[in-house]
């Protein structure tokens, strides 16, 4: 089995790698676009995309890899289709998936924080961190990369899934929860457990186990 490559986080390039990749991704819909079935590996504006922002997010083992936003209303180019992250697993490589996942935070980031949220000023890229700062009242706002865990629940070799409405035909999922307030104080366990019994009853006719 082929080690997986390191990604190593940066704000800017310190040298050029040999390759780039780009994550582009639609302005409003939040989509990947791939060209031929691919991540484009060459500039998309060269393809003829419109990017309003870009953002280099740093380096997957010998790759350069950039986060993109398309103009609102951007056509896409021939031989370019635009998917949702969700459709995309186990046809992306796994560090690739993964890294799409922040990029879209990072892009969704910078469109909803052009403007100050307190004073209203049109925002900057800082210097020296991955944050926008608001030249008037110095306000800083940085990326919001929200953390998840997923907890299998297995009885011997089955393990408990469900599927939700959005999914791809076909597909189900691990049942998942956010830990807030209280319930971020328990214990992790206890609040898995009431979860996933509390949503597995909610979608008794949706849930099943499934065999290895």
């Amino acid at each position: 089995m082929s080690a997986i490559p390191r990604f190593v986080p940066a704000l800017r390039k310190t040298e050029s790698a040999a390759e780039s990749v780009y994550l582009s991704f639609t302005w409003s819909r939040r989509k990947l676009v791939l060209v031929e079935g691919n991540v484009p590996v060459e500039d998309p504006r060269t393809l003829g995309f419109v990017i309003t922002e870009e953002h280099y997010l740093g380096r997957l083992g010998d790759l350069d890899v950039h986060a993109a936003s398309l103009a609102e209303d951007a056509e896409l180019p021939e031989a370019s289709s635009s998917h949702e992250l969700i459709a995309l697993y186990g046809t992306l490589p796994e560090p690739l998936h993964a890294l799409a996942g922040r990029a879209v935070q990072v892009v969704d980031w910078a469109r909803t924080h052009r403007f100050c949220g307190a004073c209203g000023t049109p925002t900057v890229p800082s210097e020296t961190a991955r944050s926008r700062v608001c030249p008037s009242c110095k306000l800083e706002a940085f990326p919001r990369l929200s953390p998840a865990i997923i907890v299998a629940v297995e009885r011997g070799d089955e393990i408990l899934l469900a599927r939700s409405p959005h999914f791809p035909a076909g597909s189900t999922g691990a049942l998942s929860t956010g830990l807030r307030g209280s319930k971020a104080r328990a214990s992790r366990t206890r609040c898995a457990a009431r979860s996933w019994k509390r949503s597995a009853s909610r979608s008794r006719s949706r849930a099943l186990l499934q065999g290895g």
